[in-house]
């Protein structure tokens, strides 16, 4: 993990548009998939938002939003921000009525809530159709 600090080109925190959002959001990932050699071709989305943005600008600003809350990386490659409390061999799952993706901690032959979290790709109903379409299976997690 390599960690980042500071404004960068845009000094003072304020409110920006969407189109500023993306941007920035961009060159952090993109800095992110550098790190790991890997290339922003896997997130095409995104190529349309990579010139222009300020990584470091988008770090305070998700910073400033999500106290107490850490980047991760999931084994199939998705990227999160969750629970600053994360743990290897935690797991992301989307929990039926929920809203948003939880992590739960695998803890003799059951789980631990640690925390919700938001993981990009996955945050607009994706497992539930690769669930419909029988892609993925449900399973059962007993939570304490």
């Amino acid at each position: 993990m390599v960690l980042r600090a500071g404004f960068g080109a845009r000094q003072i925190p304020q409110m920006t548009s969407e189109h500023h959002i993306q941007t920035d959001f961009t060159a952090l990932i993109n800095l992110v998939l550098k790190d790991a050699g890997l290339h922003i071709n896997v997130f095409p989305e995104l190529i349309p938002y990579i010139h222009g943005g300020d990584s470091s600008y988008f770090e305070y600003e998700a910073s400033a939003m999500g106290q107490r809350r850490k980047n991760f990386r999931t084994l199939k490659g998705y990227i999160g921000l969750g629970p600053d409390s994360l743990l290897p061999g935690d797991i992301a799952v989307v929990l039926f009525g929920g809203n948003i993706p939880y992590i739960l901690r695998p803890q003799n032959g059951h789980y631990l809530f640690v925390g919700e979290a938001y993981i990009h790709r996955i945050m607009n109903g994706e497992v539930i159709r690769q669930w419909r379409d029988g892609v993925l299976k449900d399973e059962m997690f007993e939570i304490h």
